[in-house]
């Protein structure tokens, strides 16, 4: 056999070698994962003609990751509150789970919004992760007044 030759197997133990490799590398650079949010959707608050609750489904497919912070453009301030109304700087994601912001429960107010500001009857939120790429997603308001 020439010097550069392999056997069948030791071709096959290489190219096995080399597939684990790629798999182990794919899911290390992959490892922040990809952040989506399902069902978004603002009220505004009663008794606070300006402010409004927003609600959604963050859906983590990667692995564990926190959100650090929330921004917008048509409003003063994004807060995420709990259920006792008080601000949470943060919120864990961990790795492929479903966290729900809900009524009555966690959820973001946002407070002295802009309604003349609002592309199609959304307020576009944008969502910073810890590891993640930040995504912006338009939230539909509900039960928005024609005079705003």
């Amino acid at each position: 056999m020439p010097p550069f030759a392999m056997s069948p197997i030791a071709a096959i133990t290489v190219l096995a070698a080399a597939a684990a490799v790629a798999v182990v590398a794919a899911m290390q650079t992959g490892e922040s994962g990809r952040i989506t949010v399902r069902e978004p959707r603002a009220v505004p608050i009663v008794g606070a003609p300006n402010d409004a609750a927003l609600f959604m489904t963050i859906v983590n497919d990667g692995g564990d990751d926190r959100l650090v912070g929330l921004r917008l453009r048509v409003a003063d301030a994004a807060v995420l509150v709990d259920a006792a109304s008080q601000p949470q700087p943060e919120l864990d994601l961990p790795g492929h789970s479903a966290v729900a912001l809900a009524p009555g429960q966690l959820h973001v107010v946002v407070e002295n919004v802009d309604w003349s500001r609002l592309d199609g009857g959304s307020i576009p939120l944008s969502l910073l992760f810890e590891e993640a790429e930040g995504i912006t997603v338009p939230v539909p308001v509900e039960g928005l007044p024609a005079d705003r």
